[in-house]
């Protein structure tokens, strides 16, 4: 498990070569849009990357895409813009060509791609990526029994599943979907994106945190100067109270008490004016302390 909050540069280019088209074919199962697809297997792979320092091995990396790529599928479905166009299934919309798919292979595709989201979703899963029910369930976040009753099918059934398609059909859902949608792939443009935005990202993280260290610096700076300067206005106001101070006490005019040198401290919150005068001495000699 990487350290860092990404994942190795390695790690993503296996990714991208193991699971990029298996992505991109389970996003046209859920969305149903072959531009749409790219999109999603994108993001789903750089956001399994970039959150990687939180999977803690407790399924597959497999099943671990997956969940990442059905709610980013479902984040799509959500958005205004899909809500707003005809979402129907239309067979014109699968992807060409169909070079060595049989005619039942197309059937079938038609028939899991027009069921119901709830229903394809758990189609897809258990029997195209052959994800167990708990997989399922995990995947989905439902319980195994919900994922039974969704209407996927059970094998060994002999009912009809959707419009005259047996079970003994159903079983090669598989075969007939890696078959039909074999010309979906994570296109060289999709790859290249995701490295971009990969590792521009992570080859920026340097830069940023200069810039953010020299931001630091110079607002410290900053309130180090301003508070130098409220102390010093402070002090010259405690020293200039304490001349009015000492002025009133001996009746000393403003020229005589600029030969007197002042120093301040302070301590509990009380100002002390230290002055102090050798070349006047025919008037006041000696050191003579305020209060202010």
């Amino acid at each position: 498990m990487p350290k860092d909050d990404y994942a190795s540069a390695a790690l993503l280019e296996r990714w991208i070569t193991q699971y990029g088209d298996m992505l991109v074919r389970l996003a046209y199962g859920m969305l149903r849009d072959r531009a749409l697809c790219q999109d999603a297997a994108q993001d789903t792979l750089l956001k399994a990357w970039r959150g990687y320092h939180t999977f803690r091995g407790e399924c597959t990396e497999k099943t671990y895409l997956t969940g990442i790529l059905m709610n980013t599928c479902r984040d799509y479905l959500r958005t205004a813009w899909m809500r707003r166009i005809d979402r129907r299934f239309t067979p014109d919309t699968l992807p060409e060509p169909y070079a060595d798919a049989a005619p039942r292979d197309r059937t079938v595709i038609e028939a899991v791609l027009s069921l119901p989201l709830s229903q394809r979703q758990a189609v897809l899963l258990r029997y195209w990526q052959g994800l167990t029910i708990a997989e399922t369930a995990q995947v989905l976040r439902l319980s195994p029994e919900a994922i039974s009753d969704c209407g996927a099918p059970t094998r060994g059934c002999g009912q009809n599943w959707k419009d005259g398609i047996t079970m003994t059909k159903a079983i090669d859902l598989c075969q007939a979907m890696n078959q039909g949608l074999s010309s979906l792939r994570l296109s060289p443009e999709a790859r290249q994106q995701v490295r971009s935005r990969a590792y521009g990202r992570a080859r920026n993280r340097p830069k940023r945190l200069v810039f953010v260290l020299a931001v630091c610096l110079m607002l410290a700076l900053l309130a180090t100067a301003t508070a130098l300067t409220v102390q010093r206005s402070q002090n010259a106001q405690a020293v200039a109270l304490a001349r009015q101070e000492l002025s009133r006490k001996y009746g000393l005019s403003a020229p005589t008490l600029g030969v007197f040198d002042a120093q301040l401290t302070r301590r509990g919150g009380v100002s002390t004016v230290v002055f102090q005068s050798q070349a006047f001495s025919a008037v006041l000699t000696g050191t003579y302390t305020v209060q202010v």
